[in-house]
Parts: C-alpha cells; sequence; structure tokens
C-alpha cells in the first residue's frame, strides 16, 4: 500500500499528463494521445508501458482493487461532486463514467485538485 505522499505525487504526475495531453472521452488514450483522467493516472502509475498493453491486453487492472492504480482511482472517486453524479459503481466505473457523461475539461481539473487536496 502506497503512503498519501506518493498517491498524490502521482495524481499530481497525472494532472499534468492530462493538461499536457488533453481530455479523451470513451477511451484512456485516444489515436492522438488524449487520455481521460484514468489513462492520465494510468502513464502516472504504470507509465508508457500502459500504452504498450493497451494494443495486446486489458489495462484495466491496473485501476481495480489489487492493481497498481487503484488507491489514485479511489482518491478520484471520492473527489466526484455528489450534486453531479451518484456514485453507485466501483471507483472505476464512477471515474470513468463522470469524466464521459457528466463533466467537461474544467471539471476533470478540479476532480484532480479536489482528490489531491484531500490527500495533502
Amino acid at each position: 500500500m502506497k503512503t498519501n505522499q506518493e498517491v498524490v505525487a502521482n495524481l499530481r504526475r497525472a494532472k499534468e499528463i492530462f493538461q499536457t495531453r488533453g481530455r479523451a472521452v470513451g477511451t484512456l488514450i485516444n489515436g492522438v494521445g488524449e487520455c481521460c483522467p484514468l489513462g492520465a493516472v494510468g502513464l502516472a502509475v504504470v507509465g508508457d508501458k500502459l500504452i504498450q498493453e493497451m494494443k495486446f491486453t486489458s489495462v484495466y487492472d491496473h485501476f481495480m482493487p489489487e492493481g497498481d492504480a487503484y488507491q489514485e482511482v479511489q482518491a478520484l472517486d471520492r473527489s466526484i461532486p455528489r450534486e453531479v453524479m451518484d456514485r453507485t459503481h466501483e471507483p472505476l466505473t464512477n471515474v470513468y463514467r463522470f469524466n464521459d457523461r457528466y463533466a467537461n475539461d474544467q471539471m476533470i481539473m478540479e476532480l484532480f485538485n479536489r482528490a489531491i487536496e484531500s490527500l495533502s
């Protein structure tokens, strides 16, 4: 299990990746390199190896309870505003749905900020 400091460092990297690459909807990382919040977290935690894995296998295991990016996804999930979306599923699905159905770019940046602040 990672410390809060390690999770915060990964979330800060993910936020920077998201800002740099731009936002994707419906996929972790699209053909031009834009990413959703989960894709950004995956790149921050797993690295570019995530992109190679996407070609051959499902990478969602990284975001499940035994996965190496689960704590970061949990922090994002807990930071989804309840007034925008009920968090009725596992963290992976909640974060995915929030990005794809409810959020805009600014809301995703605020999500990263709230998650970082909650652990700092």
